[in-house]
């Protein structure tokens, strides 16, 4: 998988998607286009992504109007610390 342009898809079955993903089969729950480059998305794709950021659903993972880059925000990722006890 990409780190900078790319899909993925959210399906309600085993059955393994084939072609471009457009238009989406019944079986695809939701749908999202990573990057400038990606060939398909919910209306138009997130901002590019690379190894250090990530696309997070905004309003705590609810909001999902069906447009990828109004939906998602771009966020840099922090490694976190965790302390065992």
């Amino acid at each position: 998988m990409s780190a900078s342009a790319g899909k993925v898809a959210l399906v309600n079955t085993t059955t393994a998607l084939n072609g471009t993903g457009c238009p989406f089969p019944i079986s695809v729950v939701d749908y999202v286009g990573f990057g400038s480059t990606a060939n398909c998305s919910e209306t138009t794709p997130t901002a590019n992504l690379s190894n250090t950021t990530a696309a997070l659903r905004k309003n705590s993972g609810c909001t999902d109007a069906n447009n990828n880059s109004t939906d998602l925000k771009s966020l840099h990722l922090h490694p976190a610390i965790h302390l065992l006890h």
